[in-house]
């Protein structure tokens, strides 16, 4: 025979909601740690960006052989971007731990379903078991009514009894059914929880990439300029003016990658930085000037379409729209009158 079913309290009905809501609570006070660890390091890549700005400055006033000697940096911008170092390493160790027990928390909620799950088929399993045992009394009665039938009198009142203990066995087989619906619907419940915890952790595991790709600088990786140099070899020769707008590590890295990799495509590169002050460019754009063969439309649709396919924003701009600084540092007397342009600028 299977062990009795011991029903629950109603106040205990709802402990499986409430232990599963303490784990979510858990998880959400992680993730928005996480949030907050995050936001630290944003706030030390702001903090550095003075120090990293001077020295951009600095190696710019390098090229330059009639400029001043370098100037050393500041104390206050050292200060500030010790500071900045130090939130990076606290935000990057928080990301780190809050990150851990987001994922424990997951595992909780998901380990709690799977126990909520078991002990719902254990339940049903005891009610089928309790339901066949009282078929088997309920034929054991009628075996014996039917050896009882000589004595007439004791044998039609224990043939009641016997009926009366069918009925009740009957009674309690139809209890055992609805409880096992009602187990059934716990079980789908539970699935449907343990779905939409799934649900939930995916969509904010592609929210953190999202930001982490919005606050990641641009750059190309030794394969992608590999495969930039292929795209743009067959327009080898092609002369082109590049001008950079902004003094930042990120642009200047990224220019840098950018003239490197044309470069070893065979093209001529003409390479001037703009100085502080001039105008404002965001992404990476490209003009042609009007009335230019084909030769060099093809090869300026080709830089934006390679650029593209290394998920760099780049895109193409009026090239009268695109006026050469008028302050900006260079390579001696050269002339930047290239039939295509690019002004390369911050992250848009």
């Amino acid at each position: 025979m299977g062990l009795p079913l011991i029903p629950l309290p109603d106040t205990l009905k709802g402990l499986d909601d409430l232990i599963r809501s303490g784990f979510e609570e858990f998880r959400e006070l992680w993730f928005t740690r996480l949030l907050v660890s995050t936001a630290l390091v944003v706030a030390g890549l702001l903090f550095e960006a003075p120090e990293i700005w001077h020295e951009s400055v600095e190696a710019i006033r390098a090229l330059c052989h009639s400029c001043k000697p370098k100037r050393d940096i500041p104390a206050w911008m050292k200060l500030v971007g010790t500071l900045g170092w130090i939130l990076i390493v606290v935000g990057v160790t928080g990301e780190f731990v809050a990150d851990s027990f987001v994922s424990k928390a997951d595992g909780f909620v998901q380990k709690f379903d799977e126990i909520l799950l078991a002990d719902a088929q254990r339940k049903t399993g005891f009610a089928s078991e309790r339901a066949a045992s009282a078929f088997e009394r309920a034929a054991k009665t009628e075996r014996e009514a039917s050896q009882e039938n000589e004595r007439a009198a004791r044998a039609e009142q224990q043939a009641a009894e016997e009926d009366a203990r069918a009925a009740k066995a009957l009674e309690a087989a139809e209890v055992a059914r609805k409880n096992a619906e009602g187990f059934q619907l716990q079980i789908a419940q539970a699935n449907e929880r343990a779905a939409s915890a799934n649900e939930t952790a995916e969509r904010e595991r592609f929210a953190r990439l999202q930001l982490e790709a919005r606050l990641a600088d641009r750059t190309l990786t030794p394969l992608q300029q590999t495969l930039l140099v292929a795209d743009l070899t067959p327009s080898s020769g092609t002369v082109i003016d590049i001008a950079i707008f902004g003094d930042s590590a990120e642009i200047s890295g990224i220019g840098r990658l950018i003239v490197e990799s044309l470069t070893r495509a065979g093209w001529t590169v003409h390479f001037a930085a703009a100085m502080s002050g001039q105008a404002t460019v965001k992404g990476i754009l490209v003009g042609t000037r009007a009335n230019s063969d084909q030769a060099i439309t093809q090869a300026s649709a080709l830089l934006i379409r390679s650029l593209q396919k290394q998920n760099l924003s780049a895109g193409p701009w009026a090239f009268e729209q695109m006026t050469w600084p008028s302050a900006f540092m260079g390579t001696g007397n050269m002339k930047y009158d290239a039939p295509i342009r690019m002004f390369i600028g911050s992250k848009p």
